[in-house]
């Protein structure tokens, strides 16, 4: 595993947690970086430590396929201690064994490689038998009383932040972790409905009651004993519940959309506006908004992952295989139509900024597609927008430089 810290006074003892997601999110960076970076050197350099990084993944989830009493940022919520099996690092634990695939094939190790994809696809069948809540219509936070392949006895409660993963996910290959893709559109159905509830005064007499709407993000859990921290804030499931739902749009629908960046911006909001604080955004907060633990925290930057969800933007930027070529490619998916309105999207990679936008001008002009940086430049084989791809190759993109093609 990666160490969680290393202390200067003895670098070769690590401390801290044992955590699932840290090892997790290592080997998602290096594919971050291999794809939106071409950093064929990175790769190189950190595939032994992702190989065991993944290996040790693998290993801590002999008994069940998908991890064992681990730990995971939201250490407070204590899933380890209270349960077998929890959604959030399973669902890490598919994310990682996919990355770790792609960087094994990367580094030609297809021994690993193969061993990753039968370990994927098993923790695949395990989070469904064992964490699918047919009831409840949601993947529980926690689960005891396992039997490996089979079923879990007791699931406990709806967990705000469970598929953090696959926000990740569809941020790098663009696929599902979950094979059944009804089942994730129903548990993100059912966090909404059980988790968007804020704590009101009731009848002045100093009585508190959960009541519907979230004006300041999702309370992190509910359906469990309650704890103080179920009915608190955390910012990242606010985000990523948004960021899902727009990936899971099924059509290009600017209310829709709307709705959603509505819904988001509140716990974005709640300090600015309701402290006059532009800066200091506590790590967690109280579903009324007033913070309550830790400062100048960083968990609200899972944000950006909604730009990338509005935009579908998917990057390879090391040559890879595609139609019997070794080809670079950037690709856009709006899911804002391209009307008479049209849209103005970010691009964003490393060292590299600029914007997508679309309009449609009617007649013979039609719908027009246009891609300019602001900062950097890039040299891309294949550079499409909703499949379509802009006529000449390679493309080469800079600042006021400016590619614009018809869609349609």
């Amino acid at each position: 595993m990666l160490a969680e810290q290393i202390l200067n006074s003895r670098p070769d003892s690590p401390q801290g947690r044992i955590m699932s997601d840290s090892s997790s999110m290592f080997i998602l960076y290096i594919l971050e970086l291999l794809y939106w970076n071409g950093d064929e050197t990175t790769a190189q350099l950190y595939y032994p430590v992702v190989k065991k990084a993944a290996q040790w993944q693998i290993s801590k989830s002999q008994d069940y396929d998908v991890p064992l009493k681990l730990e995971t940022t939201y250490d407070i919520l204590r899933f380890p201690v209270l349960y077998q099996l929890s959604t959030y690092a399973s669902a890490f634990h598919i994310a990682a064994l996919r990355a770790a695939e792609t960087l094994a094939e990367h580094a030609g190790d297809q021994a690993f490689a193969s061993e990753c994809r039968t370990a994927y696809t098993a923790a695949q069948d395990a989070i469904d038998k064992l964490q699918w809540n047919e009831t409840a219509k949601v993947y529980n936070a926690g689960s005891n009383g396992c039997i490996r392949g089979k079923r879990c006895d007791e699931g406990i409660g709806i967990f705000s932040d469970s598929f953090y993963a696959q926000v990740l996910a569809y941020s790098l290959w663009g696929s599902e972790l979950i094979v059944n893709g009804t089942r994730l559109d129903l548990h993100l159905n059912s966090t909404l409905q059980t988790l968007c509830k804020h704590t009101e005064v009731q009848g002045g007499q100093g009585s508190y009651e959960l009541v519907p709407g979230c004006p300041n993000g999702l309370i992190t859990m509910q359906n469990r004993p309650v704890e103080l921290t179920d009915l608190q804030v955390w910012e990242m499931g606010t985000y990523n519940q948004a960021a899902l739902m727009i990936r899971r749009s099924l059509d290009a629908d600017r209310a829709k959309v709307q709705q959603i960046l509505d819904f988001a911006a509140g716990t974005g909001t709640s300090y600015s506006n309701r402290l006059n604080d532009q800066w200091n955004i506590a790590g967690i907060k109280s579903n009324d908004g007033y913070p309550t633990v830790t400062s100048h925290y960083g968990y609200h930057m899972t944000a950006w992952h909604i730009p990338l969800a509005l935009s579908g933007q998917q990057a390879r930027l090391h040559p890879h295989q595609n139609s019997q070529k070794n080809q670079t490619h950037l690709s856009f998916s709006p899911k804002l139509p391209c009307d008479i309105e049209g849209y103005v999207l970010p691009l964003y990679l490393p060292g590299v900024l600029g914007t997508l936008s679309c309009q449609d001008y009617g007649g013979s002009a039609g719908q027009q597609a246009a891609v300019e940086l602001t900062v950097g430049s890039l040299r891309v084989d294949i550079l499409s927008v909703d499949g379509v791809s802009y006529p000449t190759s390679p493309v080469h993109l800079g600042v006021g430089n400016q590619v614009k093609w018809v869609l349609k």
